[in-house]
C-alpha cells in the first residue's frame, strides 16, 4: 500500500499540473475519491491545514497557505522529484 502523504501528494501535484492551483483541502479529497482512495475528509484536511507532508523516505514537503483556506505546494518541481524518489523505493 502506498504511503499516505505519497498519494496525498501525487494528487495535489496532479491538481497543479491542470492548473486547479491554489487548491481547498475538498478539492483533494474529491480527487481521491474519484480514484477510490478510502481516505476521510477529516483526514486529508488536517494533511492540508498542517502545512507539511512526509513521505515514505522522509523527505518533507511544505504547503503554502495563500489564501483563506486555499494552498499550493511551495516547490513542485522538488516536491515532484521527491515524490518520484518515494514511489520507486518502494
Amino acid at each position: 500500500m502506498m504511503h499516505s502523504h505519497t498519494l496525498i501528494l501525487e494528487v495535489m501535484l496532479a491538481l497543479h499540473a491542470a492548473g486547479e492551483v491554489p487548491f481547498r483541502a475538498s478539492d483533494v479529497y474529491r480527487v481521491l475519491q474519484q480514484r477510490g482512495a478510502p481516505y476521510k475528509e477529516k483526514s486529508i484536511r488536517t494533511s492540508v491545514y498542517g502545512q507539511t507532508l512526509t513521505l515514505k523516505g522522509g523527505e518533507v514537503i511544505a504547503l503554502e497557505r495563500t489564501g483563506r483556506g486555499t494552498y499550493q505546494v511551495a516547490d513542485p518541481d522538488t516536491a515532484r522529484a521527491a515524490l518520484q524518489a518515494a514511489q520507486q523505493s518502494g
